[in-house]
Formats: C-alpha cells, structure tokens, sequence
C-alpha cells in the first residue's frame, strides 16, 4: 500500500477541522452534499484524494473562505498524482496512475409515466405538425447556445494564480472560451494569472528537488509564453525561469505561507518552437541551485 503524502494528510486535517467547525457526522455530511459517507470517511482520513467540488462544499457548510483550503488541495493533487512513480526497468519512471475520483452518488432515475399518452383531440395544438425552421431562426438559436456556454465557462474560469495569493484552482479539459490579456513581447514580466494565461496550461516539466520541492515548467500557446511554477518551497528561497534572447524572471518567497501554497514567476515570452526554457530554484544561501530545462513545443 502506498504511503499517504504529507500534503494529502494536510488536506485531511483541515478537512477534520472543518467539520468539526460545522458540527456535521459523517451521515449528515453525506446528506448535505453529494458525496456518501463512506467516501467522506475516506477523504478525511486522506485515503482518497477528494473532488474539489467536495472541498468546496465543505467550506461552504462551515463557513470558510475558500483560498487556504484551495491551495491545500492543489498541493495534496500535486502529491496524489506522483505518489506512483517508481523507477521500473532500468530506472526508468512509470508514468503515475490518473488521479482516482470518486464521482458524485448518482441520483434515482425518474420513474416512467405509466401508460401512453392520452391521444390529442383532432385540431388541437399536439396534432398539428410544427412549422418549418428557416436558417435564421436555427442561426440564433445556436448563438443562444454558444453565448451561454461562453458565460458558464467564464464563471467556471481556472485561475492559475500569481503572487496575488488568489486561489489556485484546477483548470477544467472543458474551458475553452476565454481570453488572454496579453501574448507574445507584450506578456514579459506579466503575472500568469491576472493575464488569465494560467487557464489550460501545458505542464511541460514536473520535476523534484533534493530537498523536496516541487518544480515546473508551465507554458500557454495562446500567450505564446511560459512561466515556472513551485510548491514545498522554503523562505528565502528564489524562483527563476529563463529563455534565450530574454530577462530572466525571478520571484522570492517571502512568507511561509508562500512556501506552503504555489508560487509562481512572472512570464517570458516564447518567440518560436523548440525554445529552450530553464527554472532554477535557488536556496536562500545562494548555495547549489536545482534548475532543470524543457523545450516549448
């Protein structure tokens, strides 16, 4: 059995916290959401990695703002994700297993309407055939949909955060309407979350520090460029990305609490394919620093 990470045992106990603070057992926590309370038991005993919408829901019971609890999460996710790996022939990584997900308990099926339908009187409005629909009619009615969907993804907008302290939140494979606030030159030295250049990133690189931090490479095509992004950091440490022909970006962290959540550099630009990006996290003693590379595609 694997070992459950630190992170996800942090996740558990503010978990734990919160429903004590909301006065709720296991039964009524499973009657108040949509999650059983069998799968409660699991995730706040960090057995499970709990849906976000779990989470959220938790918060929202007991009465709590929901950015601490967000960034836990990310980084009990980060944790989960890569508590698999092991090296396998030859020492060479295994891909972790996908993150499990435990679904909402589905809801009871309608029941069906007993006996068919009465039959319409001759004339009424059930029996006479609907209207042809001409083009503009269908024109709008897909307008309609698409301006609803654009509204709902933008409600649902991921933000990857910078060093605002938002909250960091997952971004979903269905986000796909959304808009940037700068590409290519112009997204130099910007925050990858106030430019929302942090919805739907590549992760280009995910690696490890000796001391045990984590590191990554994150890139956007529609910014056309890439940031560093780091967690389990120390105070004092210093945060880099790099690309040729650019400012290296750098950023402190400054807080302990900035050590325990995401930390993010601001962007440089990626002037063409296969550019060469570096992250380097620095200790505080200007000692040996972890850097590791990545292309862009």
């Amino acid at each position: 059995m694997n070992q459950i990470p630190p992170e996800c045992g942090r996740l558990a106990a503010e978990l734990r916290v919160l429903r004590s603070r909301a006065g709720l057992s296991l039964s009524a926590l499973g009657a108040e959401s949509s999650y059983s309370k069998s799968s409660w038991e699991r995730y706040l005993n960090g057995k499970a990695l709990p849906p976000w919408q779990a989470v959220q829901t938790l918060c929202r019971l007991a009465d709590e703002p929901v950015p601490k609890a967000r960034a836990l999460w990310e980084l009990a996710e980060s944790a989960w994700r890569g508590r698999d790996v092991v090296a396998v022939g030859g020492g060479r990584p295994r891909k972790p297993d996908p993150v499990p997900r435990e679904a909402p308990r589905p809801t009871a099926a309608p029941k069906p309407t007993a006996g068919p339908k009465p039959l319409a009187a001759p004339g009424s409005p059930a029996e006479r055939p609907a209207p042809q629909r001409n083009w503009a009619v269908a024109a709008a009615v897909l307008c309609a949909v698409l301006i609803c969907a654009t509204l709902t993804a933008g409600a649902a907008r991921q933000w990857d955060a910078g060093r605002t302290g938002r909250a960091v939140l997952s971004p979903s494979p269905s986000l796909t309407a959304y808009h940037v606030g700068c590409t290519g030159s112009s997204c130099q030295g910007a925050d990858p979350g106030a430019m929302n250049c942090g919805v739907q990133p590549d992760t280009l690189l995910q690696s490890r520090t000796s001391t045990g931090a984590g590191v990554e490479i994150r890139y956007n095509a529609r910014c056309e460029s890439a940031w560093t992004r780091a967690w389990s950091t120390q105070v004092g440490d210093e945060l880099t990305i790099s690309a040729p022909g650019e400012p290296t970006r750098s950023v402190r962290v400054s807080t302990s609490y900035a050590a325990q959540t995401f930390l993010y550099t601001p962007m440089v630009s990626v002037r063409a394919p296969g550019t060469l990006l570096r992250a380097c996290l620095v200790p505080p003693d200007h000692g040996t620093a972890h850097c590791f590379t990545a292309r862009s595609p």
